[in-house]
């Protein structure tokens, strides 16, 4: 696939009004539509979130998730290997879905709007608990700079803490989430965080 040729896919599909691009990537990843190597997914799932967000489309939204969490489910942000943790890809498709709840609220059921289900998503991405995570940021102030290298697992974790709880806060903030005692908990570590 050329780049040149897989930006004219992209940009055709960017012209396109949100429904019919949702319907046909739909058709795609249910494999009743036909597609060539030639398209740049995570272009086009970017893209996508670009509009959703600032223009507060659900249509636009409804298909960035469907993009980003196909390749979650997938690949590793459209590259065949082993999924990496926390997954870009899963992070993005969170981070659509509270912008979109914040501005639009929350709706049961729905893809892109459900507040329970993105809660769900953040707590199974969540891979330590609030003790370790509290000991470990702890650690980190304690360390010297040079010192960080021989931590970077332990970084990458915190860092991936900080990231969920950003959403959580985002949810929280917009008043779609009243946090329970242990939401609250987390919430309060996040100045700790690196």
């Amino acid at each position: 696939m050329s780049q040149a040729v897989s930006d004219e896919v992209l940009q055709r599909l960017l012209d396109a009004d949100a429904p019919d691009v949702l319907a046909w990537v739909d058709g795609v990843f249910t494999d009743t539509q036909q597609v060539s190597d030639d398209v740049n997914w995570l272009g086009l799932a970017e893209a996508a979130a670009f509009r959703a967000v600032t223009r507060s489309d659900l249509p636009w939204a409804r298909v960035a998730t469907l993009v980003y969490d196909h390749l979650h489910r997938t690949t590793a942000f459209g590259h065949e290997q082993p999924s990496i943790d926390p997954d870009p890809a899963e992070d993005s498709a969170m981070h659509v879905r509270a912008a979109m709840i914040a501005r639009l609220g929350g709706r049961v059921g729905d893809s892109v709007l459900d507040v329970d289900r993105l809660v769900g998503q953040i707590d199974a991405g969540l891979t330590l608990s609030r003790d370790e995570a509290a000991r470990l940021a702890a650690s980190f102030h304690e360390w010297n700079v040079d010192q960080w290298p021989r931590h970077v697992g332990e970084l990458r974790k915190l860092r991936a803490v900080k990231d969920r709880l950003a959403i959580l806060k985002t949810l929280v903030a917009s008043g779609a989430l009243q946090p329970t005692e242990p939401q609250r908990s987390w919430i309060a570590l996040w100045d700790d965080l690196p």
